[in-house]
């Protein structure tokens, strides 16, 4: 990932191209998970806070920027406590908005929409949208990948994981047990899947 990272901040460098700085975020924001799986907290914020800088960066953002940047904000959450939490929720939830906005066919806005609402307590409003963002965005492509290879495909699978988790959490179980099937089939290496699996076999 370190690697990646610097072939894309030097892409950069070079083209100018934005979509370099879309892929070193997405590769900043799974080395924070990394690290984060470590025990080094702080050095999980400061990858992921560099790769929101990196995103924010780019002047014109289309959907899925702001996709992603609704993803690492969603996901920076965790690092702050209240009232300072406020601000990074906020602007994921902006961004959500505007991802799908910006494109209303975009299966990764529905789906960081969808694990927004999923992750916030209930407390807050949260849990009402996610089963239908969820929905919407597993009727839709993964990507255009035939009109530009730099174009994201991620999403879907992580969409099977996440509604599956949402509806072992409702006890759900058939509905669980139906998506399970349908995620495997695409997905079969799937953990999240697998071990959702395991649970309804308890």
């Amino acid at each position: 990932l370190l690697s990646l990272i610097d072939t894309f901040s030097s892409s950069y460098q070079e083209s100018g191209n934005p979509v370099f700085l879309y892929w070193k975020a997405y590769a900043m924001y799974y080395n924070s998970i990394i690290y984060l799986q470590k025990g080094d907290k702080e050095k999980a914020k400061n990858e992921l806070t560099q790769g929101i800088e990196a995103l924010e960066s780019i002047k014109e953002k289309n959907s899925e920027d702001c996709a992603l940047l609704c993803m690492l904000y969603t996901f920076s959450c965790q690092f702050y406590a209240f009232p300072k939490v406020i601000t990074p929720f906020s602007k994921a939830n902006d961004y959500a908005k505007k991802a799908i906005k910006f494109n209303d066919n975009n299966l990764r806005a529905y789906y960081v929409a969808a694990s927004l609402d999923y992750y916030t307590p209930q407390q807050y409003g949260g849990g009402k949208k996610a089963e239908n963002y969820l929905l919407k965005a597993l009727e839709l492509n993964t990507s255009e990948i035939e009109e530009n290879p730099y174009s994201p495909s991620w999403g879907r699978q992580e969409c099977f994981e996440l509604l599956t988790d949402y509806y072992i959490k409702k006890q759900s179980f058939d509905k669980a047990k139906t998506y399970i099937e349908m995620g495997l089939k695409d997905y079969p290496d799937s953990y999240i899947l697998m071990r959702n699996q395991s649970k309804l076999a308890l």
